[in-house]
């Protein structure tokens, strides 16, 4: 499986974005390896709490179009599903 080399800035992204997960979930995510990797991205892309969904924006927001094809065309979104208590305290914020 050919996943697209990340630049230094989307690998740091990636990474906050695998604490996260691993913090939320308990599960360790190796981003060497392919399957793992588009494993996390998945699961991120559901977004179950909104610190998730920020961390999976900002890894989204830094790839490149031909990046952001590669993962397309794997399944992965490109915008996390962002949990209804997420929009709720977006509202009060505001």
């Amino acid at each position: 499986m050919n996943i697209p080399i990340f630049s230094q800035a989307a690998i740091f992204r990636l990474q906050q974005l695998a604490g996260a997960v691993h913090k939320h979930s308990g599960v360790r995510h190796k981003l060497s390896e392919p399957n793992n990797l588009l494993m996390l991205l998945r699961y991120a892309s559901q977004a179950p709490t909104p610190g998730i969904a920020m961390q999976y924006q900002a890894f989204i927001r830094i790839l490149n179009r031909t990046e952001k094809s590669s993962l397309q065309a794997r399944g992965v979104p490109l915008v996390a599903s962002i949990p209804a208590e997420a929009t709720e305290l977006g509202r009060e914020a505001v």
